[in-house]
């Protein structure tokens, strides 16, 4: 949190993301957590204690109280995505707009804000329980920083994100988060995403693992990807354009292809 009092310091904004809106032992029955997702590429490790998942709502209270390592006097406000009634929307508009003009220089939050928020002076966010989060939206959430420096590169520091692991979080986590680090491209992340968490399935809700429909080349592999785009493209072209022939040769296999995805899928 020093980070976050510098910027304050600077005239700056900053963020502070947590994956629960509500202490466990504390949430109502039935209730979400805002972009919770347990360990992401891992089954949940033995002993693993949910409770280390840190709420918007303690945050907040921690970084508003005495002991706040901000300091005295700083606002700080909170925005989830619980804002069912005509007054709570009001209310999280305003602190919104308070958040943007300064007035309250630190947002607690959860991923409501993951996109869709443009605040030039934002120069921190701090990401708590960031192992329980995919790659994708850590990348948006650290893109809700800089874009002033971007712009104009004012200001005696550049902006920085903050991935804070849990203690108990697995080697697999630790490592996800010190290649994110390391990498910016968004293209190069999805790419990091997608060798990690695996493509799913064609036919089922499942969005992560292996493909088992097909033994295909890692999808890594661009020369063949891009080979295998081109050719698609020409075969579609054939099909529109030409009767019979190779067109009757490629539907005959793209049915036999159906049919197998539907065996696999029943």
């Amino acid at each position: 949190y020093r980070e976050v009092r510098n910027a304050i310091e600077r005239g700056r904004v900053a963020l502070v993301v947590c994956p629960r809106i509500e202490a466990q032992d504390r949430k109502k029955k039935g209730a979400k957590d805002e972009g919770f997702i347990p360990l992401m590429m891992e089954e949940e490790e033995e002993g693993d204690d949910k409770l280390d998942y840190p709420s918007a709502e303690d945050v907040h209270a921690y970084l508003s109280g005495p002991e706040s390592p901000l300091g005295d006097g700083v606002n700080v406000g909170i925005v989830t995505g619980q804002a069912s009634t005509k007054k709570a929307l009001k209310e999280r508009t305003e602190t919104l707009e308070s958040f943007r003009n300064g007035e309250i220089p630190v947002v607690v939050c959860t991923t409501v804000l993951e996109v869709g928020i443009d605040v030039p002076d934002a120069d921190v966010v701090v990401v708590l329980g960031a192992d329980c989060f995919g790659l994708a939206t850590l990348h948006q959430l650290r893109g809700r920083i800089g874009r002033r420096y971007h712009v104009d590169n004012k200001g005696d520091a550049a902006p920085t994100c903050f991935f804070v692991r849990r203690e108990s979080s697995s080697d697999n986590a630790r490592s996800r988060l010190d290649n994110l680090a390391e990498v910016l491209d968004g293209f190069q992340v999805a790419e990091m995403d997608l060798s990690l968490r695996g493509p799913g399935s064609f036919v089922s809700l499942s969005q992560n693992g292996p493909m088992k429909l097909l033994d295909v080349a890692s999808w890594s592999d661009e020369p063949l990807v891009l080979a295998a785009a081109r050719e698609a493209r020409r075969l579609h072209k054939d099909v529109i354009s030409v009767a019979g022939g190779e067109s009757e040769v490629l539907k005959h296999r793209l049915d036999a292809f159906e049919r197998k995805v539907m065996n696999l899928s029943k």
